[in-house]
């Protein structure tokens, strides 16, 4: 585990605009240089609001490798769509959050697309071509 301290008490960039949050803040080309200058102003990591998300900009490699490598599983996800949850009432594997469920969609999807399943359901999909 790596520790690290910020060159200032808050390390999120002000709050920026309605709606758009810190987005008018990002140049469209060489938008790294801009995030260089907020690690420098507010330390090696930074929070941004844009367009209603929090993003997490990483300005040292060792922090970085800590989060995502180490402890990545517990980060790591898809964002919740309302929407999809709607038309799909959650039976969607591309769009299931990682647990237990996703786990078992993915072992059975696995299970009935490996190679020799493949092979055994050859001539019911000759049937329905």
């Amino acid at each position: 585990m790596v520790s690290y301290s910020t060159t200032n008490s808050t390390n999120t960039v002000n709050a920026g605009y309605p709606v758009v949050g810190n987005l008018p803040q990002i140049p469209l080309k060489h938008s790294w240089l801009k995030f260089r200058e907020f690690i420098q102003e507010y330390g090696p990591i930074v929070r941004l609001s844009i367009m209603g998300q929090d993003h997490v900009i990483i300005g040292q490699e060792a922090i970085a490798n800590d989060l995502l490598r180490e402890r990545g599983n517990i980060y790591s996800d898809r964002p919740y769509l309302p929407a999809a949850d709607l038309l799909t009432d959650g039976k969607q594997m591309l769009l299931r959050p990682y647990g237990d469920a996703w786990r078992r969609a993915r072992k059975f999807i696995h299970q009935v697309t490996m190679a020799s399943t493949a092979a055994h359901n050859e001539p019911e999909q000759w049937l329905e071509g």
